[in-house]
């Protein structure tokens, strides 16, 4: 009898699998189209030259990745918080400690990267990637907000 409800659990188990690939899939590919938009509108915003968009694509792509990189660690650190009542109070400080290094490095990074977009942007040019950015975001909250949500499925 046990072996028969373990074969069952493998079963729903390997099939939740195989349902929830496809939504994970999706989902990186909305962000990653979400990536692509953000420095197309950017590039369109600096009105860059051909030779300086490159190096700003390049740049800012890399700085991208760096930055995401850290963000999953920090987001998995805080993951593990949520288990409050099974964690000792050392590795909650451990955790905690990690997640503020993280955030320093974050800062460290933004900061060095700074400096390596003043070798290919004007001073104005940087102020006005921040403010595109910051509109970037506002546009994007504004069309999730706007978007239409489907239905909620109710158990029968």
């Amino acid at each position: 009898m046990k072996k028969y409800w373990l074969f069952t659990f493998l079963i729903f188990a390997f099939i939740a699998d195989i349902i929830a690939q496809p939504r994970i899939a999706d989902v990186r590919k909305k962000k990653n189209k979400i990536h692509i938009e953000k420095v197309e509108y950017l590039s369109a915003k600096l009105q860059l030259t051909e030779k300086k968009e490159t190096k700003f694509r390049k740049l800012y792509n890399e700085q991208f990745a760096k930055l995401k990189e850290l963000h999953k660690k920090e987001k998995e650190l805080r993951k593990k918080l949520h288990q409050l009542d099974i964690l000792k109070e050392d590795e909650i400080q451990k955790i905690a400690d990690k997640i503020v290094k993280l955030r320093t490095r974050k800062t460290l990074l933004k900061e060095e990267y700074h400096h390596k977009f003043k070798k290919i942007l004007t001073a104005r040019e940087q102020v006005l990637l921040h403010q595109a950015e910051r509109e970037f975001r506002k546009l994007l909250f504004k069309k999730i907000k706007n978007k239409p949500h489907p239905p909620p499925q109710h158990k029968q």
